[in-house]
């Protein structure tokens, strides 16, 4: 008996990604952080390899999508901010503080024991809140964002160091729900501020806001696919 088996390679050019990387960043102004997105497995390329390649070119942060996968960059030597962009279970938190990765939240129980564990610790944790303006996934709703924030800065050992939403069809070619999207999220902000809670970082912008929407980009803008060529 004969069997033929094929194996299927994929060579991943890190010039490439750099080279992705140089023209997005020409779409922003250089006071704008990079976020750059590295969930699942760097979009199936390697997300060690991609993630030091990030570092070195100066991406501000990494996004991974799960705390497993942020785990995974500090044992491989990933230094920068890494966020867990689809929130955290309470089970997860003392990873969280020992791998000194930001959660996005969106329940307050997560943000009590992210501030229980942290003041075990005798530290404090930033965290990013997240709004569903629009996409209806995951988040806060945007009415009740600010009266949650207010909430989560009166916990003693976390600090809101940013607040994100995300576009749901920025990459259509009708923009205006992505912009009535971005006018929600600036309007809760907004609304934050009058409440004295000013998050230092704001970010909404994926990879076709980046280039299609330059209003989104707020201060910090959060590519992924794109990176990748697509």
């Amino acid at each position: 008996m004969s069997y033929c088996s094929h194996t299927t390679t994929a060579d991943v050019d890190l010039g490439a990604l750099a080279f992705n990387y140089h023209q997005l960043r020409r779409f922003v102004s250089p006071r704008v952080k990079f976020l750059a997105v590295v969930k699942a497995d760097a979009y199936g390329h390697g997300a060690l390899p991609v993630s030091k390649k990030l570092e070195e070119l100066g991406a501000d942060f990494l996004g991974v999508a799960r705390v497993q996968e942020g785990v995974e960059l500090r044992n491989g030597g990933i230094t920068k901010p890494i966020l867990v962009l689809s929130g955290v279970y309470q089970e997860e938190v003392e990873e969280v503080l020992t791998y000194k990765l930001t959660p996005l939240v969106y329940r307050l129980e997560v943000a009590e024991a992210l501030s229980a564990a942290a003041g075990k610790k005798g530290r404090k944790i930033p965290l990013h809140i997240k709004i569903d303006t629009g996409m209806g996934r995951i988040g806060v709703l945007a009415e009740e964002a600010p009266a949650f924030a207010d909430r989560v800065r009166k916990l003693e050992n976390v600090e809101i160091e940013g607040v994100a939403s995300h576009l749901s069809t920025a990459d259509e070619g009708d923009s205006f729900f992505a912009e009535e999207q971005l006018e929600r999220f600036t309007h809760t902000i907004e609304e934050m501020k009058r409440m004295t809670i000013d998050p230092p970082l704001r970010h909404i912008a994926n990879s076709a806001a980046l280039v299609n929407l330059p209003a989104a980009h707020c201060n910090v803008v959060r590519p992924g696919i794109m990176l990748y060529g697509s």
